[in-house]
């Protein structure tokens, strides 16, 4: 990702192809993905740093290949590994950075699940992911645990207006009722 990606005032960042990368996002749609005002001033910050054009590039300033490396030596260090995995150089989980519980698209996974759980709509994940279909998306998306708080307000919040709808119709047919009853 470029600083010409990210738009502080509109707060969105553009998925965009790189092609001097060989680099085209996922599907090849290019996109707008809305950001949280706190990554917005975090974002703004950094870039009064920067003299890169690049958001994240590697010690030398380069275009930074090796994500998933780090994200994995990361889980190594803060023990979060499953401590089961075995790579074809029969290094384990449990000393080397080779877990296969981690990788990038789990970011992914998550930033829908949590979207999705706040109220965005699938539709709206579908083309922040870049999904030419939404099976792909609804498979992102994880069940929520029926029984939690949020479900239940949910639920409540969705049949709020039915009830206050039945009970208006029950108040006008009992009065309806009181007035057959005195002619």
């Amino acid at each position: 990702m470029t600083w010409n990606d990210v738009d502080l005032g509109q707060k969105i960042v553009r998925v965009t192809a790189k092609p001097q990368w060989n680099w085209k996002p996922k599907d090849c749609e290019e996109r707008c993905v809305p950001i949280p005002e706190w990554l917005v001033n975090k974002l703004a910050r950094l870039k009064s740093r920067s003299a890169n054009a690049l958001l994240f590039p590697n010690q030398l300033g380069r275009f930074e290949g090796h994500f998933l490396a780090k994200l994995k030596s990361l889980a190594l260090h803060t023990e979060l590994n499953c401590g089961h995995c075995v790579n074809k150089r029969c290094q384990s989980c449990k000393d080397k950075p080779v877990c296969n519980r981690w990788s990038l698209h789990k970011f992914r996974r998550t930033f829908a699940t949590m979207h999705h759980e706040s109220g965005v709509s699938a539709r709206t994940l579908q083309a922040w992911l870049g999904h030419s279909n939404l099976e792909t998306t609804l498979r992102y998306l994880r069940i929520a645990d029926l029984r939690s708080d949020r479900i239940r307000l949910q639920v409540d919040k969705t049949f709020a207006k039915c009830v206050r709808k039945s009970q208006t119709r029950n108040s006008r047919v009992i009065r309806i009722s009181n007035r057959g009853r005195l002619s």
